[in-house]
């Protein structure tokens, strides 16, 4: 079998049932610099903490995992876990859940909105996780919508920091919730506001927002909104004022899954560099579009990732510097069990065939000539096939060695991708001989 070109499967970890596309977040490790990842298991109740750890004897690393069992969460039974994400406030961290369950007096569905207060060391792997560690703290809200997903944001108001919960429900409306900390204890308060406060571009919405993603430049904020009626929406916001600059609005044929803002470099280095920004866009059936510099341009300047939708629809996207040449790769996770990995390509020099007639009436000649003009496009650089539908993609660095691995979240359990350390080797030997060379040069 050939070696992959970027990726072998480090480790698997199975679920005892299957997520959904809300379902995973990842978590900063408060000992080294590695992340955990939390994803849930829809109608087990149950959240899984997925990480490795080094062996104190052999130094080699293994992988992990803990199971938080429904009951120490307080999930009754039956109940089904839609959506999960985590908070850091100041030195707490919470991991907010929401769950529905049948109601057997009334037949209705409750929503439930849990922050559990867990403390941070409780997250590292071999810590002793206790039920009384995590009820310690434990907020519960009754919703009166169905929740699609959570997001977390932090906000500067009058000098001091505010944390809030985003939740999207089935009534086209974007919820939001504060999160305090009461008495400076260990007791989390939630308390929902009216959204148009902090994120006016909230205000009016014209159907269900599916995904949702924001990007900060300066005193800006860039909100990327995509609707269950195809609908894409941008706005830029100040940060100051928290008013509406500018608005862009366009609408696709069918619900949009996927938007994910992202600039021209991963480590830029100017802030005119991360000021380019970009949209990606992905709908049901139809091809992944990006729309490039959309700051600029609006939606006009739109490219489209060509057979992004020949492996049924796209559930999931990241973007990330996979061939480590400082720019970023869209990444994409379909329901046809497909990875898939596109590059932007701009070459100067392209070749036209030109129809040429000299006079009325005469049969037009091909000539093919060299033309500089810019070729600009998306192009399929890497693919590879699963077992099972994609569901969630993290490029995050698992096991704290400064090299990031691929987190790949499908129907049957969560697959983590390594790059090859010996090329992770070649490559820092090389950027250490080049800048070796520029600091000896320098010095002359």
């Amino acid at each position: 079998m050939a070696q992959d070109k970027y990726f072998h499967e480090a480790h698997f970890c199975s679920l005892s049932s299957q997520g959904n596309v809300y379902g995973m977040t990842k978590v900063k490790s408060q000992v080294d610099r590695s992340f955990k990842i939390l994803v849930s298991s829809g109608k087990a109740g149950q959240i899984t903490c997925i990480g490795f750890q080094r062996d104190e004897t052999t130094s080699s690393l293994k992988p992990i995992s803990i199971e938080l069992e429904a009951g120490d969460l307080s999930i009754p039974d039956g109940a089904e876990l839609l959506s999960l994400d985590t908070f850091q406030l100041d030195d707490i961290l919470l991991l907010g859940f929401c769950f529905t369950k049948e109601d057997t007096i009334d037949n209705n569905t409750i929503q439930w909105l849990n922050a559990s207060n867990i403390i941070s060391t409780q997250l590292e792997p071999g810590a002793d996780f206790t039920v009384a560690g995590l009820m310690q703290g434990l907020s519960s809200v009754e919703l009166d919508f169905n929740c699609l997903f959570l997001k977390h944001r932090l906000i500067k108001q009058n000098g001091m920091t505010v944390h809030l919960c985003l939740m999207s429900g089935d009534d086209s409306k974007v919820h939001l919730f504060t999160l305090e900390r009461e008495d400076f204890g260990n007791t989390i308060k939630c308390c929902e506001v009216s959204c148009e406060i902090f994120f006016p571009e909230f205000k009016e919405l014209e159907s269900c927002v599916i995904c949702l993603d924001f990007l900060e430049i300066g005193d800006k904020r860039i909100s990327a909104i995509g609707c269950d009626n195809g609908s894409v929406l941008v706005f830029v916001v100040d940060l100051k004022s928290l008013h509406i600059l500018e608005s862009w609005k366009t609408r696709h044929d069918h619900p949009i899954i996927v938007v994910k803002l992202f600039s021209n470099m991963i480590s830029p280095d100017s802030k005119a560099a991360l000021e380019i920004c970009h949209l990606l866009a992905s709908s049901v059936t139809t091809t992944s579009v990006v729309y490039r510099n959309i700051l600029q341009n609006g939606f006009t300047n739109v490219k489209s990732l060509y057979n992004s939708n020949s492996h049924d629809l796209v559930m999931c996207a990241c973007v990330a510097d996979i061939d480590w040449d400082g720019e970023p790769a869209i990444i994409l996770g379909t329901n046809g069990h497909c990875l898939l990995a596109y590059k932007w390509y701009c070459e100067d020099k392209t070749t036209l065939t030109i129809q040429t007639s000299d006079s009325p009436g005469q049969d037009a000649e091909e000539e093919e000539d060299d033309l500089w003009l810019p070729m600009e496009e998306y192009r399929l650089t890497y693919i590879r096939t699963f077992s099972h539908p994609l569901m969630g993609l993290e490029y995050v660095d698992m096991t704290g060695d400064g090299v990031c691995e691929l987190v790949i979240l499908c129907s049957d359990g969560v697959r983590i991708l390594q790059h090859n350390l010996e090329k992770a080797k070649n490559e820092v030997m090389e950027r250490l001989k080049k800048f070796k060379t520029v600091k000896d040069d320098d010095n002359k």
